[in-house]
């Protein structure tokens, strides 16, 4: 993560080894106010052996593009199961594509094609811009999806506990 005056970024990760590649991509923007609205992309490469797969090919190349498109969308109280604060509303449109391809005889071929999306609800303290909350929808049937959120010690103040 890399945090500026104007924005937090999610760098890319190299972590599955020197055959991954990823750009990094603005999560949030500062100041963040009602009605603020940014879009980014991620583009993560990844080239893992057919083996992994159980593919009779060399390799298999996974090339991942990830786009986000944000909206300050609501302000207001945050009412759940362990107390309330005030909270700003970002919601992410999430939209992915996978493209599959083979090495073969040492040619890469195309081999298939993923598309998937989300919705995602992110409740930020207004005094402290922390996530509160956080809802992921499956856009095609917005009655399904989960919610995790902070438990009671992290919304309570300070003098809560002296």
């Amino acid at each position: 993560m890399n945090i500026t005056d104007s924005a937090i970024f999610v760098l890319g990760d190299n972590s599955n080894g020197p055959t991954a590649t990823a750009t990094r991509f603005r999560s949030l923007i500062f100041p963040l106010k009602y009605n603020d609205n940014w879009q980014d992309q991620s583009y993560v490469e990844q080239v893992f052996p057919g083996s992994v797969f159980g593919a009779p090919v060399d390799s298999i190349k996974l090339k991942i593009n990830v786009q986000f498109n944000s909206t300050a969308d609501a302000t207001g109280t945050l009412v759940l199961p362990v107390g309330q604060a005030q909270v700003i509303r970002v919601k992410t449109e999430v939209n992915i594509s996978v493209n599959i391809e083979s090495l073969i005889a040492g040619f890469w071929v195309p081999s298939g094609q993923q598309n998937d999306a989300a919705l995602v609800y992110n409740f930020l303290a207004k005094n402290g811009g922390y996530k509160i909350a956080e809802v992921e929808l499956d856009p095609s049937d917005k009655t399904k999806g989960d919610m995790t959120y902070r438990s009671i010690n992290l919304l309570s103040s300070y003098r809560d506990w002296e």
